[in-house]
Formats: structure tokens, sequence, C-alpha cells
């Protein structure tokens, strides 16, 4: 077994519940009478009370085999791991549709035709109430292959039912592909490059949505699956074209979707996580402080209410930590939120090994954004540093462009003028290998360079007059994004007035708070 497979081994036994791992020792038990047959235990009893991955440990623990053996047994003992957990979920919906085919194959096998077709027909039911089309369509293809091979004494309109459901299965199955396949196109889209720079970006990316889009069937309101699908893909459409208002109503049509089709909430509760929040981002770039502490509420109570999957667990924790920075990023109580970001950076901290990078990454600009804004740069540089460093080029530029700025403001303000006139340089090549240098950036970058050895006595016209400059570019909706990402404007105030960041963010903040979204 490979050193990758034996830490997959290991964080796969560190997953497993108490109920799990006791289940689990009741299966092999039951699996294996000979004691010679159970060495692959204890591989397991050893990586089971390890708190970190050590793979001489387990030699040392295990002298009597060989690193060869003890490769053979960690091989046997993940296969007799994921066999015992497929077991423990047979109850589930997919589970119970794929085990109802095996059987119905069995039977078929055994010449037992018409059983076959009984087994199919209550697997059938299951696959429609969960809409699995891909499964449901596999079902209609068995049957047609049992009433086109062998006598069934079905009725005469039975293979005209069979291709009229085949048919409509075929459909559905189209339309759900199509809106499934255009929502992660525009989902890896935004994870790649993030919101659209300018007005040829925003042209072009409208034409392809409209080009790609599935026409209207006359099914979507018939399905879950569909809709869902549908929704997400108008859903990353707006938030890429810096649309949050429309964002938000997605987001509402996304939760809005649990109450039209009910059944689903048990069974899809990670979508019904994901629809929460959306609703919730969409709301924080609606500067709705309301709405956002609303949507984070409902998705904290969900959390602690619901038996939720691992998946679902670390899924929901991220949404509500980066939703609890984004309240006090909203709230503008930055003074105060030492001992609250404290809590959540541990809470983080514990789990971040299970958190994707790229959740990671806005956590991380998000705690930088709120150290700096508090006057705390040095820890805002520790915690761009973790963005910078990593020099992802594939995911979020946006961040890591704004990451590089921040940096550089963050070292202006601690004095550090040779860094920062060295560093300039590097984050114009960083930008323009990204074509990521807007108007704003660039007068920025200018300002800095300009400005860095500068006399203190001459400072304040230069940052009046960068301020006036950035509030015109403003008023360009393209040359918004970067407003969303730091707030330069308030950054400007506190030098121009003397006042601390803190303060002039709170200030502007209450200004431009808008009213709930309708």
């Amino acid at each position: 077994m490979s050193k990758q497979n034996s830490l997959s081994l290991y964080r796969l036994v560190q997953k497993m519940s108490k109920s799990e791992k006791r289940n689990f020792k009741l299966f092999v038990q039951r699996s294996f009478s000979q004691k010679k047959d159970l060495n692959f235990m204890l591989v397991y009893e050893v990586l089971n009370s390890m708190t970190m991955y050590d793979p001489k440990r387990i030699l040392d623990r295990l002298p009597q085999f060989s690193a060869k053996q003890i490769s053979d047994l960690k091989g046997h003992l993940y296969t007799q791991i994921l066999q015992c957990l497929r077991f423990l979920n047979s109850n589930k919906s997919l589970f119970n549709i794929r085990q109802g085919l095996d059987f119905a194959t069995v039977l078929y096998q055994k010449g037992m035709f018409i059983q076959s077709l009984e087994q199919l027909q209550k697997t059938k039911q299951i696959a429609e109430s969960q809409e699995n089309f891909s499964l449901l369509h596999e079902i209609l293809e068995f049957e047609k292959k049992i009433e086109s091979r062998h006598v069934t004494r079905s009725h005469a309109n039975r293979a005209k039912e069979i291709t009229e459901s085949i048919h409509i299965t075929r459909q559905k199955l189209f339309l759900m592909t199509r809106w499934s396949d255009l929502s992660i196109q525009l989902y890896s889209r935004y994870l790649k490059i993030g919101h659209v720079k300018n007005k040829k970006e925003h042209f072009s990316f409208q034409k392809y949505f409209e080009d790609n889009k599935p026409r209207n069937r006359g099914l979507e309101n018939s399905s879950f699956f569909i809709k869902l699908h549908k929704i997400r893909s108008h859903l990353w459409y707006f938030f890429i074209q810096q649309d949050f208002k429309n964002g938000y109503r997605y987001g509402r049509k996304y939760v809005q979707l649990f109450d039209d089709f009910p059944s689903f909430l048990s069974l899809e509760k990670v979508e019904f996580i994901r629809a929460q929040q959306n609703c919730m981002n969409s709301a924080f770039y609606c500067i709705d402080e309301k709405r956002h502490l609303k949507h984070l509420n409902e998705l904290h109570r969900y959390f602690q209410e619901e038996d939720l999957s691992i998946n679902a667990q670390l899924m929901a924790f991220a949404y509500i930590k980066t939703g609890e920075l984004n309240d006090i990023l909203l709230s503008g109580n930055f003074m105060n939120c030492a001992s609250r970001l404290e809590r959540i950076i541990g809470e983080i901290d514990a789990k971040e090994r299970d958190l994707d990078r790229h959740r990671m990454m806005l956590i991380w600009y998000k705690i930088a954004t709120i150290y700096f804004t508090r006057g705390e740069n040095k820890k805002c540089i520790s915690y761009l540093n973790k963005i910078i460093n990593r020099n992802e080029l594939s995911l979020r530029e946006d961040v890591q462009s704004f990451a590089r700025i921040l940096d550089l403001v963050a070292h202006f303000e601690l004095g550090n003028e040779e860094l920062v006139f060295y560093r300039i340089k590097s984050v114009y090549r960083f930008l323009g290998k990204l074509k990521d240098l807007q108007a704003v950036q660039l007068e920025f970058m200018k300002f800095l360079k300009k400005t860095v050895y500068m006399d203190q006595k001459n400072m304040k016209p230069a940052f009046i007059l960068l301020r006036d400059n950035l509030i015109e570019l403003r008023k360009n909706p393209y040359e918004n994004r970067p407003f969303l990402y730091l707030d330069i404007i308030s950054w400007l105030d506190s030098k121009i007035e003397d006042r601390p960041v803190a303060e002039m963010v709170n200030l502007n903040l209450e200004k431009i708070k808008n009213p709930p979204i309708k």
C-alpha cells in the first residue's frame, strides 16, 4: 500500500464514529472465524490509537510482521472497513436502488423472470421518488430487456408503457444533465477567476450563459433536481456578474425549493446548507446585515438540530465560521470583537485539515481584513502569507491578487518602506500575469510607489487626491469589484482625518448599509 493510501486509511479510521467502530468489530467477528485471518485488526488497533499518523510506530508495535506484510494488511483492512460501512448504509436510498438492481439481476440469472420484474418494480418506485434518473433509466432498460426476451404474461400495453417511460426519463435526464453541466462550469469559473472585471467580460459571459443554458422543455417544474441545477446556474451567473440582489433572489428560490419538495429536505441536507449559505453570501455583498444574520442563525440552528453526515457537518461548519467573520465585517464592531475573533480562529484551526483550500483561502483573507481594520498589521500579514506563500494560481485569482495588495498596505502602515518598494514590482508582475490590472489597482499601486518615501507633511494631499480619484472610479460598475475585497476608501479617510481605520470603516458602513432586499 502506497504512502498516500496509508494516510487515507488512517484518516478513514479517524473519521469513523464510535458506533461505526463498534459495528466494524462485530462485522469482522461475524465474517472471520480463524484467528490468523484477523491480523489486519492488529493494524486497525494501532491506527485507531494514533493522534498523528506515524508509519514507523506501526512497524515498532507489530515487529512480527515485515513491512511488505503490513502493507498487505493495510490494504485488506481498508477493503473490510469500506465493506462494513457500505453494509451499515445499505438502508439509504441510493444503496437500496443499487441493491434492488443486484437482486433483480440474480433472480433473472436464475430464470425467475416474473420475480425479477417484481423486484425491479419495487426498485423503480424508490428511484422515481428520489429522482435518480440515471438508475431509473437503467431499471427501465432492464425491464425492456426482460419483456422483449421472455413471455412474462404482461398486459398488451406494457411495451408502450415502458417505451413512454424511457422516453420521458431520457428527456428529464438530458435536461438535468445540461443544467448540472452549466452549473458546475460556472462554479469552476468563479473558483478560478471570481467576478467579471470589465464590460467586455460582462457581455462575453452573458453570451456564454445564454448560448449554453438549456431551452425550456416544459419539464423543469416537475423535477426537484432539474429546478435545483437551474437555480444554481442562475445564482452563479448573477454572482459572477456582481448582480448580488438577483443572486439573493435566486438564493431564496434555492431555499424555497425545499418547501416545494419537502421530501428532499431529509435526503439533500448538503443542498439545503448550500442554499442558506448562498443567501447569506449574497446578503453580505448587498451589505444587508439583517438578512445576513437571519440566514446565519437559520444555518446555525440547522447545524445544531439536524443529524448530519461528516461531509454536511464540515460544510455547515465552514459556512457558519465564514458567516461569523462576515458578521464582524458587516457590523463594524471591530474593536470589541477580539474574544469572538479568537474563538472563531481557534475553532477553525481545529478543523483546518478537513476544510478545502478554497474555503480556507477566503477565511484567511477575511481574518486578515479584520486584523488590518483593527490596526493589528503584523497579524494581518501573517494570515495573508498563508495565501501568498501557497501561490495556487488555479484557485481564486481575485483573492490572491487582493491579498498581495493588502499585504503592501499593511507593510506601508508598519513603516516598512523598503519592503513595500521592493514588493510593488512583484505584485505588478503577478497582477499582469493574471490580467487583473484594473484602473483602481493601477491607481493605488502608482500611489504607493510615489509616496512610499514621501515626507509625512506632504502625504495628506496625496491621500486626498487618491481618495477623490478612487471615488470617481467607483461610479463605474465594472471598477467596483476591488471595493468588494478591500475598503481602500475607509483606509484613506483614516489617514486624511488621522483617526483609526476601524472608526472610519464603521462610519462609512452606516452611510452605505442598504435597506433589506425586496
